[in-house]
């Protein structure tokens, strides 16, 4: 019986200590990620609005037609879907930076195919709220 109970609390305190080992998950910040920070409204930029979880990709500013939709957050990943059925999804790399990942998203490229956006691109936090 000493055996079980002592093999028990191994298992715990080592489930306890892989649990803690990947660090604090990063939250999703309200506002505009910009891919060029310091070209807001020349670059790709995506907004989410956390009060009620939609967002809008900017994938070129030239053109009309601005993908928008609803996300959701789940394991430090950000989900976001179009009305119109289309996936983008991006990894929380920090409070103020987000990576696009190809695998599992649609196509995320300019219209001009000059700032493609491929798996990895990494977009930065340029406004909050």
């Amino acid at each position: 019986m000493k055996a079980k109970r002592f093999c028990c609390t191994i298992a715990v305190i080592i489930c306890g200590m892989l649990c803690g080992c990947r660090g604090p998950a990063h939250e999703l910040s309200e506002g505009t990620y910009c891919l060029y920070p310091d070209s807001v409204g020349l670059s790709p930029t995506i907004r989410f609005d956390l009060t009620d979880h939609t967002f809008t990709f900017i994938m070129n500013p030239a053109v009309s037609y601005l993908p928008n939709g609803t996300f959701q957050v789940l394991g430090g990943t950000v989900t976001a879907t179009t009305v119109e059925g289309a996936a983008y999804r991006f990894e929380i790399k920090d409070e103020d930076t987000i990576a696009f990942l190809q695998e599992g998203s649609s196509e995320a490229a300019t219209l001009d195919r000059m700032t493609p956006v491929v798996d990895g691109t990494e977009f930065h936090l340029v406004n909050e709220g």
